[in-house]
């Protein structure tokens, strides 16, 4: 059985992401997994939807098995991100390759530039106050040239090099191979021929072109979600709520977040009791050095008291969010040669060691917050009493 592996947020499941699914199975796979986000994204955010929802979103659209990427590696760096993304596919055992999408699927060119070694070259660059892609870009561009360096100038792009370096750190047999992104760039605020960014989804959910721009059951699950009053879920909707948790934080507090770097805890402190709203607070720390992006990463991290205490090294485990029929036979495979515990249930927690325990009581408090953000309020203990999608 040949199996795919991808890694994404389906945020939501849109044209876009059946183009990339159909295009692997016209390669002859026979299986997709999927590791998937939960209820954070790596833009620093709160799904637009619940985990679950999108799960069964790509269930019904081309992926067999969704696994979730553990929190402190959502809500990281593009590096770290896509280390614990391909760490998990690594650990199932069962994944012959990875495949992702890219501005330009020039996938030797990707290679390339992984293997580039950038030790003692950025350092320059850096000094200068630029983001850390803005002097890789001008290091690739000294060493391998322009039309190496245009490359970095997409973000699917960075994050496919950064999958492939990924891969070579933990001498994977995952061999990885791009498809090139159609349609509309990602963050575009354009619709192109039926295809879009997932942001412009989110801006325009409320438009008569939603429905032409995702697979049709995909956008009957997000139309029900919003319905309920689940979706979309935003920081804005509570925006009171956010700001009292950011409040009670201390100084110190603020010191021990992930990727805290050049004193910008002492700036977040500032700007958290000075702001009176969320997009205040982004625009109060944002500098020349910290994006937008890594802006709100370190504000959703402080909100959901994520610091270096829940640094990993590697997931602890591989949480099963849902399947098909197809994906229960790769998950068969995988409880044969898989390197970590494959947990299905809240009772396999039980059993966990201390590690992947500390690690799930996260993922429920998380959850138990993410309620209070939806447009109407949920109860705590979704996290525990909502069951594994099974789409037969």
């Amino acid at each position: 059985m040949r199996v795919c592996g991808v890694v994404a947020e389906y945020n939501p499941f849109h044209n876009g992401h059946k183009y990339q699914l159909d295009r692997i199975r016209e390669k002859g796979f026979d299986g997709v997994v999927a590791v998937m986000s939960g209820n954070a994204v790596q833009r620093g955010e709160f799904a637009f939807a619940e985990k679950h929802v999108r799960t069964r979103q790509a269930l019904l659209n081309g992926v067999d098995l969704v696994i979730e990427l553990p929190l402190p590696y959502v809500l990281s760096s593009a590096e770290k991100f896509a280390f614990g993304a391909v760490s998990v596919l690594d650990y199932l055992g069962v994944v012959d390759n990875l495949c992702f999408g890219s501005e330009s699927g020039e996938t030797d060119k990707l290679i390339r530039i992984a293997e580039y070694n950038t030790d003692g070259k950025l350092s320059n660059y850096l000094s200068e106050g630029v983001t850390y892609a803005t002097a890789l870009m001008k290091a690739v561009e000294n060493e391998l040239g322009t039309e190496y360096a245009n490359i970095l100038s997409f973000p699917n792009d960075i994050l496919g090099i950064e999958y492939i370096k990924a891969l070579k750190k933990l001498n994977s047999k995952i061999k990885p191979f791009s498809v090139k992104r159609f349609g509309s760039e990602h963050l575009s605020e354009k619709a192109e021929n039926g295809f879009c960014s997932a942001q412009y989804i989110r801006y325009n959910y409320n438009k008569g072109e939603t429905n032409q721009l995702m697979p049709e059951t995909s956008y009957a699950l997000l139309k029900d979600a919003i319905e309920k009053g689940e979706a979309p879920v935003t920081l804005k909707n509570n925006e009171a709520a956010a700001l009292s948790i950011l409040r009670q934080r201390d100084e110190e507090f603020f010191s021990h977040l992930p990727d805290i770097s050049e004193g910008i805890e002492n700036r977040l402190y500032s700007s958290v009791r000075s702001a009176c709203s969320i997009d205040e607070l982004y625009s109060l720390i944002k500098t020349k050095r910290y994006t937008l992006s890594r802006v709100r990463r370190l504000v959703m991290n402080a909100v959901l008291g994520i610091t270096d205490d829940y640094s990993l090294s590697t997931p602890p485990y591989i949480r099963v969010l849902g399947f098909n029929e197809n994906g229960r036979e790769i998950l068969r495979n995988a409880k044969l040669y898989s390197s970590k515990p494959i947990y299905t249930l809240y009772s396999d927690f039980a059993y966990s060691d201390s590690e992947a325990e500390k690690l799930y009581s996260l993922e429920c408090r998380t959850s138990d917050l993410f309620y209070c953000f939806t447009p109407e309020i949920k109860p705590c203990g979704r996290e525990q009493t909502e069951n594994v999608v099974i789409i037969k």
